[in-house]
């Protein structure tokens, strides 16, 4: 039975799927910046397009949607019309929190996918998720001080914070009892500047469970900071 023919199989059961990409910078820092999931691939497409297409490619039977702020004009130029555009208008002033209740608030799904914009990923990493419950993705590498890491526990995620052990990429499926907690939090409008590891430590601390995700692909998501990430060691 072939890798794909499998993930078909984990796939199916979980028709009521939604997947979100993140664009989640907030402000612009020069007249000159362009937000990270504008920036140039290698093949000339942005870093939005290259992962919406194999989002697509994956998932053409769900519902995509693109949450955005900053360039959220230019996004929607890029994008397909059957992607669906969340548009967080107060970027300036809020933080993912706010985009995760945008997001909530217009989708009707009982569980979604969300994936930061600003990450380089083949498909093969999408391939391998099992949509029965909650999970984050995790990877055996070191984390710097300002790297999101985290705490195992039985397979279980117990803690997310800067600097722990095992890495961590914003790459996390939230369904029915999680995700309604994350929609709690998220709705607390004076919350709304909290960071995606502040909102899955929510979700864990009030009974959530979050299991964790190993990608069989060793370093096969790459986080991108700069221009220059997308072109060096880029075998993605």
């Amino acid at each position: 039975m072939s890798r794909r023919h499998v993930s078909e199989i984990k796939r199916s059961k979980t028709d009521d799927l939604g997947v979100a990409i993140l664009a989640c910078e907030n402000s612009q820092k020069s007249k000159s910046y362009v937000p990270k999931y504008l920036l140039s691939t290698i093949d000339g497409q942005s870093l939005i397009e290259h992962q919406s297409s194999i989002i697509k490619k994956v998932y053409s039977n769900n519902c995509i949607y693109v949450v955005a702020g900053y360039g959220c004009d230019k996004v929607v130029g890029l994008l397909p019309k059957c992607m669906r555009i969340v548009e967080n208008q107060n970027f300036q002033t809020s933080g993912p929190a706010e985009y995760l209740r945008l997001l909530i608030n217009n989708s009707s799904e009982s569980g979604i996918l969300f994936i930061d914009g600003n990450l380089m990923f083949p498909e093969d990493v999408l391939l391998d998720f099992d949509f029965a419950s909650s999970f984050l993705v995790c990877v055996e590498e070191e984390c710097n001080q300002q790297d999101i890491g985290v705490t195992i526990s039985n397979g279980c995620v117990n803690q997310l914070s800067f600097g722990l052990k095992t890495k961590t990429y914003n790459i996390f499926f939230l369904r029915d009892f999680e995700l309604r907690l994350a929609e709690k939090i998220c709705r607390n409008r004076d919350k709304n500047k909290l960071l995606l590891f502040e909102i899955l430590n929510y979700v864990i601390n009030n009974g959530g469970i979050i299991k964790q995700h190993k990608p069989k692909a060793k370093h096969s998501i790459k986080k991108i900071e700069t221009a220059k990430d997308l072109y060096e060691d880029n075998d993605i």
